[in-house]
């Protein structure tokens, strides 16, 4: 199964040029228009990069990342205290920022390190972009060119929510050759559009798991209000910013941006009584079940965490919940190993692990702080392979 490392962008800068020119030093015409369009020719040098960074990158015309890839380098996939590894594997830009039209392009997409090509990494550093367009420079448009030979670009804008604009037909001549362009286009409308519908719905005959939005910030307060003092019992001290609309709505967000970046998932578990084909009767959410922590790389494995309403334990909900989201974790996610620590008073939660097939490696002594004691708990692990 594969693996699915996640993407990080950082600044790119003047000690980055020795990177491009390793991946596109030895790059044709053909190569250079397709990764550049007519800003670079080849053969490239470390001077044309240089002062394209001048010319756009200095001035604030253009944002110009480093895609970094996570665990691609280190045999462990992480440092000692388990902080991921990002290497480098790419660049993207977003260019041609104007400000006072709020549009921009995108553009200089290209994964350099042919080892890590077919893994879904462009899509991820495009959608970090848009989040950067939309979100920090306030875009309203994002345009880019894509020549309608490059199917798998296509494929990837279409999938990301682009819209063709029309097809400028042999605009570039290339060794022998004319090529069309195909003009593209997402407004920040449809970004917030995609995003929403990019959230997940599984149904079985008693339940709905779903992602939410931050238009079901509401849903998730009320849970928690409700349920502050039974989860008090064995969850962590929650600061009362948690227990605001104004603070589920930043944790739903930061929530989509690690299911979006495959570093975490959450699932809230609504009664398919409830349920309807706009979600508009979704309203009371019986608990909520995630994946976190994600670690990519030799490690390939995640925490198992999940609540429910006192109201709702000890009918199986979560432990048909559970299931289904093990199956994300070791089917799409492609993880190894996934781990739950419960207190031993926990009786129903450790029944659940343990009907699902979960095995105890021990105990773990004053392992989390628990309405401020800190408190053992039992360490489950089940493997893909014990599934």
């Amino acid at each position: 199964m594969k693996k699915r490392p996640s993407v990080n962008l950082k600044p790119f800068t003047l000690h980055d040029i020795p990177k491009i020119m390793n991946w596109m030093g030895d790059a044709d015409d053909l190569d250079m228009v397709f990764w550049a369009g007519m800003h670079f020719t080849a053969p490239l040098t470390e001077t044309q990069i240089k002062d394209y960074f001048i010319d756009n990158i200095m001035t604030g015309k253009s944002r110009f990342f480093l895609i970094e890839a996570q665990n691609t380098v280190d045999s462990t996939g992480c440092t000692e205290d388990f902080s991921p590894v990002f290497s480098p594997v790419g660049v993207i830009a977003l260019g041609q920022i104007d400000r006072k039209n709020r549009s921009a392009r995108l553009g200089f997409v290209l994964i350099g390190d042919k080892n890590m090509r077919g893994k879904g990494l462009a899509a991820q550093a495009v959608r970090s972009v848009l989040h950067i367009g939309f979100s920090e420079e306030k875009l309203h448009k994002i345009g880019l060119g894509v020549f309608d030979a490059n199917t798998p670009a296509l494929s990837c804008y279409t999938g990301l929510g682009f819209h063709r604009e029309g097809v400028l037909r042999d605009h570039y001549f290339v060794k022998g050759e004319y090529l069309n362009l195909i003009e593209m286009s997402i407004l920040s409308s449809e970004w917030i559009s995609k995003k929403r519908e990019s959230g997940r719905r599984i149904e079985n005959d008693r339940l709905l798991l779903r992602t939410i939005t931050e238009a079901d910030a509401q849903t998730a307060l009320d849970f928690y209000q409700k349920n502050r003092v039974f989860h008090a019992q064995w969850g962590p001290v929650r600061d009362e910013s948690f227990y605001t609309l104004s603070g589920q709505k930043k944790i739903i967000q930061e929530e989509i941006e690690f299911e979006q970046q495959a570093a975490g998932l959450r699932l809230w578990i609504f009664s398919r009584d409830q349920s309807s084909d706009s979600g508009s009767k979704e309203k009371t959410a019986m608990g909520n079940l995630c994946l976190s922590r994600i670690i990519y790389g030799n490690f390939c494995s995640a925490f198992l965490g999940y609540q429910m309403d006192q109201r709702f334990v000890n009918k199986g909900y979560i432990t048909e919940a559970v299931s289904e989201l093990l199956r994300i974790g070791f089917e799409e996610f492609g993880l190894h190993r996934i781990e739950a620590n419960i207190m031993p008073e926990n009786l129903a939660s450790r029944t659940v692990a343990e009907k699902l097939g979960f095995k105890s490696e021990g105990l773990a002594e004053k392992y989390l702080n628990i309405a401020g004691k800190w408190e053992d708990h039992i360490h489950y692990v089940l493997l893909r392979e014990e599934l």
